[in-house]
């Protein structure tokens, strides 16, 4: 058994209830502290850095709460250190059933943080009403759980939404990765293999293995961090892009003509001179 992290409810179950069990994943239970500072430690080193893209469209998959929208934001600069480059979250998305308590949260952290928060209904097998492609999609930990055998439907929507440089931010716990069919490691090396022998033992509920759920998706596992104290773990997973050659020439006709337009523009400013 995988050691350090919440009790899994599986185990909870196989046993006679005990008092303290009421505080499992409450704010009381100090493995729930534990949890978010693992996150807040480690979810920006997921996001797209600044140089590349600085103003991010996020979407969170069916949110239990508003917190993953402050951990988001850019961490404040201490007294006399130099600004520089930082994210800056211009669109929340969330997909999905959301309880009205988290609605009335979520937009609370909106109005805190100037940020309009917009709410898509999605069913399993049905697309969202999102129209436009988000940078960075979220799934917290104990969703993937919840969403059960829907998880690959809900994976297909999330990378639909995605632009095709953007990211998946997966936050899972034990229970999380069951649902999923294995560990993150094992799907990890078996991708890297490209061996779908190696899959064999990692079940999802739908019958079909945990790397090929990723692959039905069109999404690929990049980076792991995992923390055994606290029982989380993040995946950064990224959309596969299939580029054809047609694709491949225009985007080599794109920056021929971004190329010349830029001399061209030169010229003209030196002419005026």
């Amino acid at each position: 058994p995988r050691s350090g992290g919440a009790e899994p409810l599986q185990r909870l179950a196989r046993r006679r209830a005990a008092p303290w069990d009421a505080l499992v994943g409450s704010v009381l239970d100090p493995g729930y502290w534990k949890r978010q500072t693992f996150i807040i430690a480690n979810v920006h080193e997921l996001l797209p850095h600044p140089w590349t893209k600085e103003d991010l469209s996020v979407a969170e998959l069916q949110p239990t709460g508003s917190l993953l929208i402050g951990y988001l934001q850019p961490p404040k600069k201490k007294d006399g250190e130099e600004k520089g480059l930082s994210i800056n979250i211009v669109r929340y998305v969330s997909i999905g059933k959301v309880d009205d308590n988290v609605r009335v949260q979520m937009k609370s952290a909106g109005e805190q943080y100037g940020l309009d928060i917009d709410f898509a209904e999605w069913e399993p097998g049905s697309k969202s009403s999102v129209t436009e492609l988000v940078d960075v999609a979220l799934v917290n930990y104990k969703v993937m759980a919840q969403l059960g055998p829907t998880l690959g439907d809900a994976l297909k929507e999330l990378r639909r939404l995605l632009v095709n440089d953007g990211r998946l931010i997966l936050i899972t716990d034990e229970d999380d990765e069951f649902t999923l069919g294995g560990s993150f490691e094992k799907v990890f090396e078996a991708q890297e293999l490209k061996d779908l022998e190696e899959l064999e033992g990692l079940s999802f509920e739908t019958g079909t293995s945990a790397g090929q759920v990723l692959r039905d998706a069109k999404l690929r596992l990049m980076k792991i961090t995992r923390d055994l104290e606290c029982g989380l773990t993040l995946a950064l997973v990224a959309p596969v892009v299939t580029v054809t050659l047609k694709d491949s020439k225009a985007a080599a006709d794109k920056q021929i003509a971004k190329k010349k337009k830029k001399a061209t523009g030169g010229v003209e400013k030196q002419r005026r001179s």
